[in-house]
């Protein structure tokens, strides 16, 4: 067993020896270097012990949000309000993420305050902590050393990367209330499109008397009927089907796939849910709204791979209305298409579904999807590669995915 000693327990053992040959020998000189190492253990006990008091740290808040390779940026406020300088003090924002950790070496004059901005980038995905601050110092001959762990711990979430697609355009089957393309009904919808005047027959319920007030005639409200439905996009995280590289990680590029998609439906305002296996299930309903965008985000910044749930398994085990009400949107890494003998069950199903292969970073892995894309052709389901070769938005376009300049 390795046994370390630290400075100063060396110099007490220095000033034990020292003491034993002084009193062994009777010269002076080894009576005089056990007092003067005395003095240092002492001067250098009572500096540390001084070092840290009066010191106070101040964090502001940051963002509790961001995306992997943005900037998150603090501000961090060090106040002494002690009348003894500080010398050599490091300042340490812990996290237990390496990449969100930051500090500096800093000295102090009395009664004085320092203030910086700190701009760390997180290097992955997550839910990770940032803080508490930690200062730590020593003496000025090193020998005790002093930490001090001040302020709160912040929780930042880590989303996943995303891509810009400005040409994509799901795919719409027909159910009210769910698309961006809308046409004049009859019937009361959530969409109100403009007021006319009122033809009898129509219903006093939908008169609008701030138009009728203003008019002084009867005014009349039009609805809107979209034609859409819900999009559920599942992800395939089951750990036997991932690889990962120095380079390339087929889970991590699923999730920004994904991130990606379900960032353009909530642009387009369509309700899209989130779907995903792993370690960690993850099942977000199908909703709009920028505020949903948030929590697809979140669960999608929390999912990871697993071996609890393959994509067969994850499939069955979905509710019945993702089936007869949305249009499945399927990422996976494996060229096994075993799900696809449960999903012809419902011939709905297989009208509504997509598949999106993700291949590694090299040249032959979109040959290993030839075979499962032509069966699923046959079956009348849309599917495409997509790589790190290109970008997102190009393969999806040259892959002859439902899009619309």
């Amino acid at each position: 067993m390795k046994i370390r000693l630290y400075r100063y327990q060396v110099l007490f053992i220095l000033v034990f020896l020292s003491a034993i040959y002084a009193l062994a020998t009777g010269f002076l000189i080894f009576s005089y270097l056990t007092v003067f190492l005395l003095l240092v253990l002492f001067v250098g006990f009572i500096w540390s012990r001084l070092l840290l008091r009066g010191i106070t740290i101040e964090v502001q808040k940051r963002i509790p949000n961001t995306r992997v390779g943005d900037l998150v940026t603090g501000y961090l406020r060090v106040r002494n309000q002690s009348m003894f300088s500080k010398l050599a003090l490091e300042i340490r924002e812990l996290s237990d993420e390496d990449t969100l950790q930051s500090g500096r070496v800093i000295d102090m004059k009395p009664h004085s305050i320092q203030g910086w901005k700190t701009n760390v980038s997180p290097g992955r995905r997550g839910v990770f902590s940032l803080g508490p601050v930690q200062i730590s110092g020593s003496d000025l001959f090193g020998l005790f050393r002093v930490v001090k762990t001040l302020s709160d711990i912040d929780q930042i979430t880590v989303w996943p990367n995303t891509q810009e697609l400005p040409f994509y355009y799901p795919e719409l089957s027909g159910k009210n209330g769910d698309s961006s393309n809308l046409k004049s009904s009859f019937q009361p919808t959530p969409n109100i499109s403009h007021v006319r005047e009122y033809i009898p027959g129509d219903s006093l319920g939908r008169i609008h008397w701030v138009s009728t007030a203003k008019t002084g005639e009867l005014m009349v409200k039009q609805f809107d009927d979209e034609i859409g439905a819900d999009h559920w996009v599942i992800v395939d995280l089951n750990s036997q089907v991932h690889t990962e590289s120095l380079r390339f990680s087929t889970e991590e590029f699923s999730i920004s796939v994904a991130a990606s998609i379900c960032e353009r439906l909530v642009d387009l305002k369509l309700p899209v849910g989130v779907i995903t296996s792993g370690i960690s299930p993850q099942l977000v309903a199908v909703e709009r709204g920028y505020e949903h965008h948030s929590k697809i985000m979140n669960s999608l910044a929390m999912s990871g791979i697993g071996e609890e749930l393959d994509l067969l398994t994850l499939i069955q085990k979905l509710p019945e209305k993702v089936f007869t009400q949305g249009n499945l949107l399927i990422i996976t890494p494996s060229s096994d298409i075993n799900w696809l003998n449960f999903l012809s069950i419902n011939s709905n199903s297989l009208q509504k579904a997509t598949t999106i292969f993700i291949a590694n970073d090299n040249e032959s892995a979109k040959n290993d999807f030839v075979d499962s894309r032509l069966v699923l052709s046959k079956m009348g389901i849309n599917s495409y590669v997509v790589s790190p070769e290109s970008t997102l938005g190009h393969s999806l376009i040259s892959s002859g995915i439902n899009f619309q300049k």
